[in-house]
């Protein structure tokens, strides 16, 4: 996919606001992906105005009118070539040999989605443990006899034609330890914005065999500028 904020539709460095009314040719480019189509088949191209929550939502709600007649879509085509057939196959992936470790938990993949009708509210959760920093959600590297642990949930947040109620929290756990000593350290993040600026609350709490013993916490605003 490919996405393009139309206030710099002719360059990060110098945006400007769109002109209501007004039409305008702008060039949107898509990552190549090498795929071959079958006899027959179709190619789909869907535009929108949002994407959430992979892009943030503009502080407006926003229309767009799109002169189909005038569009269109470029492929980049590879033809055949008679050499094609004596290109070897892909081995199988190569690795270093792993670090023996002991499974203590269990990993953890959830994810939920709550929608309400009455008021258009959505939210998406993401609970994830083990499977982004180790194989499981808790686990011993037996060489060093160390216990890891390793937790993260994603919360998003938004209502139907109301783009300022987007929010974007994170909130992650990171554990270690071994016989005697065992310390956590947890972050938390969250982002929302009105129509001027993206605002930023973040904390962090570190803590050594269940006592804290550091806490820090941010808030910081940032002008959007056509953002």
């Amino acid at each position: 996919f490919g996405v393009l904020n139309l206030t710099h539709r002719d360059g990060h460095e110098a945006p400007a606001p769109m002109e209501p009314g007004k039409r305008i040719r702008v060039t949107i480019r898509l990552p190549s992906v090498a795929y071959a189509f079958p006899a027959g088949h179709r190619i789909r191209l869907a535009l929108s105005t949002g994407y959430w929550p992979i892009v943030w939502p503009s502080p407006v709600p926003v229309t767009l009118m799109l002169f189909t007649g005038a569009s269109r879509l470029a492929l980049p085509v590879r033809k055949p070539d008679r050499r094609d057939a004596a290109l070897p196959e892909f081995g199988p992936p190569e690795r270093g040999p792993g670090v023996p470790v002991t499974k203590l938990e269990d990993s953890i993949l959830r994810r939920s989605i709550e929608r309400d009708p009455m008021s258009g509210r959505v939210v998406v959760t993401l609970e994830a443990a083990g499977g982004v920093l180790g194989p499981y959600r808790r686990y011993r590297i037996d060489p060093i006899d160390t216990e890891m642990a390793h937790t993260i949930v994603k919360r998003l947040d938004i209502t139907e034609n109301d783009p300022l109620s987007a929010s974007a929290e994170l909130t992650q756990t990171m554990e270690m330890g071994r016989e005697g000593w065992r310390i956590a350290v947890e972050v938390h993040t969250r982002l929302t914005s009105d129509r001027t600026h993206f605002h930023v609350e973040a904390s962090a709490h570190a803590r050594l065999n269940g006592a804290e013993i550091s806490k820090q916490s941010w808030k910081t605003k940032h002008h959007r500028a056509l953002l």
